[in-house]
């Protein structure tokens, strides 16, 4: 049926009706805004149901109009009583739906309040309202003709536009939490007096420790339960325990964070699926020094890519090329693998968050190989100081597996290469001189290291062998692990150690154990392998045991885990024992020992002296959410 003719006053209501609709789609505009706002600030760190479902109510009020205007103006001539009817159920289900998925916190960052989606749905509330509430969907469908529809696509058209200088608004800074202090009054540095006290103890839900200096403990902050209440760092008096200062946001996860090699500042990845955010914040005071953003492949850390690391004033970074490359997100492992790219090093200035330089390997040919491309991808796998030197643990697999290249599923080439830490300058490259015309075995790292790791030495540093390579005839040849130091200004070899398990090293001891009943822990000067004292420790020579260390000037503090027999097998008992060393000549006190949980320690540091303790974080196996950080002395 053809619209009836206008009648006196009709233009004025519609006029007084978009009026109201206006006013009631910017109140619940407003209210979309502000409810992640809000919500956070009432969650803490626990979020209550009512943090969760007010989102989810916004949520509702904002795709249920969005529905409408989509299914009205799809609805050709429908009639209007089953018409109106299917928009309700539409926009019915997908609110429903939505709040479905709000509650049952299944949702990701990006369709959680502040992501993309909530943007795009706050867009389309307004012109949703604006157009249902005005009845222009129904007569621009029953009207007929071209130019309606072209308006509908234009109208539409400039939604989308608009949306996405939105999203990038909304995301940009929003849902932070960032709190700043005066820097702490500097207290002379001592050792803990007494490792049997416990000083105090904070909640630190799924913290790892980043680092410490001075009385400045850096944790950085993951989630609680299985809610995101925000990833960052904080740090914490390591007198007190009181938090001093915190950085952490909701619409973007801490990938990985690290002090720099002054401790001045903390350096800290962001990162989303499609967003990479680096930024600089001062130790002393949370103040943001530099933010930047990055390209969306670039890395921070995962089971295969380069820690954040700083370096001589570089932060080193690598593109997720040529890697398969594992975020977790929410719970969710995701799989990234690309092709035949090759991963890039990212130096990034440290003081101002500027690129000095990138640095790509080059592939290796892939001789006599049938399957795949004639060449093999690289990429950086580890990075440290050594002088002006950035050393770079390289990895080039050559096996092509289910369409790409990937060192779980095959043999892989290591080398290692001195980079100038200036402009990126390949200095030098080396390769394991027995492993000269073969390829080194999955994996090709001490069985003890879940990742592979350089430990700085000063002008040196400390890397990993082990594992095994595949000769000519195919067959794979096991090799003992250890760790060799390499000159930073020519890549020589100093020394090597033929050890499974290092536990700590500075610039003129390397400590690590060996042997089993007993077990002794044995100081080597690292640049030229020899010994400098060797002490037995009181453990019962458990394999499963998990030793770590930390050392101030004098002492070394070494904690393991005493394992119970349960059957045949040995497990850990949750029994902490701690020794302390003499550095100079290794005589070793017994510390006393704690009833503790499991360490969280995905990768080093696991324990660091702060404010005249000894800090770590532990975690219940049963509770991983009621994780603490602890200060022993």
């Amino acid at each position: 049926m053809p619209d009836e003719p206008d009648q006196p006053g009709r233009g004025r209501r519609a006029v007084t009706r978009t009026g109201w609709v206006l006013v009631v789609a910017a109140a619940l505009a407003l209210a979309a805004t502000l409810t992640p706002l809000l919500a956070w600030s009432q969650a803490g760190d626990e979020p209550s149901l009512w943090a969760r479902s007010l989102p989810a109510a916004i949520a509702v009020l904002v795709l249920g109009p969005a529905a409408s205007l989509v299914v009205a103006v799809a609805w050709v001539r429908a009639p209007a009583g089953r018409g109106g009817a299917v928009l309700l159920a539409v926009a019915a289900v997908v609110a429903g739906w939505v709040a479905w998925v709000q509650l049952s916190g299944v949702a990701d960052r990006q369709l959680g309040p502040g992501g993309p989606v909530a943007v795009l749905a706050a867009a389309a509330l307004i012109v949703g309202w604006v157009l249902v509430g005005t009845g222009w969907p129904a007569a621009a469908v029953t009207g007929g003709g071209v130019v309606p529809w072209l308006v509908a696509v234009c109208v539409l058209g400039l939604l989308v536009a608009a949306a996405v200088p939105a999203v990038g608004w909304y995301r940009t800074g929003r849902l932070v939490d960032h709190t700043t202090a005066s820097p702490l009054p500097e207290t002379p540095a001592a050792d803990p007096a007494d490792l049997a006290r416990e000083r105090w103890r904070v909640p630190a839900p799924g913290g790892q420790l980043v680092g410490t200096t001075g009385r400045y403990v850096v944790v950085r902050s993951a989630t609680a339960g299985s809610e995101p209440v925000g990833t960052g760092v904080r740090v914490v008096d390591g007198e007190t325990g009181d938090e001093h200062w915190r950085y952490r946001r909701t619409d973007l996860a801490a990938e990985v964070a690290t002090l720099s090699g002054d401790g001045a500042v903390v350096v800290v990845l962001f990162t989303a699926y499609d967003q990479r955010r680096l930024l600089a914040l001062e130790t002393a005071t949370g103040q943001l020094r530099w933010q930047r953003d990055l390209p969306a492949d670039v890395l921070g850390a995962d089971s295969f890519g380069i820690d954040a690391l700083v370096a001589g004033g570089v932060v080193a970074l690598t593109t997720q090329c040529g890697i398969s490359a594992r975020h977790q997100i929410r719970g969710e492992l995701l799989d990234y693998q690309c092709q035949e790219e090759h991963g890039e090093v990212w130096a990034v200035d440290a003081q101002t968050g500027e690129t000095r330089w990138q640095w790509a390997p080059e592939p290796i040919p892939r001789d006599g190989e049938a399957d795949g491309p004639a060449e093999a991808p690289c990429w950086g796998v580890a990075a440290a100081p050594a002088g002006d030197t950035l050393v770079v643990q390289v990895e080039c697999p050559t096996e092509y597996f289910d369409g790409g290249f990937d060192p779980w599923f095959g043999p892989a080439l290591q080398q290692f290469v001195g980079l100038a830490a200036d402009d990126g300058t390949e200095r030098w490259r080396r390769e394991p001189p027995e492993l000269a015309d073969h390829r080194l075995g999955p994996r090709g790292y001490p069985p003890e290291e879940e990742e592979p790791v350089l430990r700085p030495l000063g002008d040196a540093v400390l890397a990993p062998l082990g594992g095994g390579y595949q000769a000519p005839d195919g067959s794979i040849i096991e090799l003992p692990p250890r760790w060799v130091a390499l000159a930073g200004a020519d890549g020589a070899e100093l020394s090597t150690m033929e050890v499974d398990e290092l536990l700590a090293a500075t610039d003129e001891l390397a400590i690590y154990v060996e042997g089993q009943a007993p077990v002794e822990a044995v100081a080597v000067d690292p640049t030229t392998g020899e010994p400098r004292w060797r002490s037995r420790l009181p453990s019962n020579g458990s394999s499963h045991e998990q030793r770590l260390a930390a050392t101030s000037s004098q002492t070394g503090y070494l904690l393991w885990f005493r394992g119970e027999r349960v059957g045949d097998q040995l497990r850990p008992s949750g029994e902490v024992a701690m020794v302390t060393v003499d550095l100079a000549g290794g005589a070793v006190t017994e510390a006393g020992s704690h009833e503790l949980a499991n360490l969280v320690c995905p990768r080093d540091p696991c324990v660091g002296l702060a404010g005249g303790g000894l800090v770590l974080v532990t975690v219940p196996p049963e509770a991983p959410d009621q994780a603490a950080l602890i200060s022993l002395g």
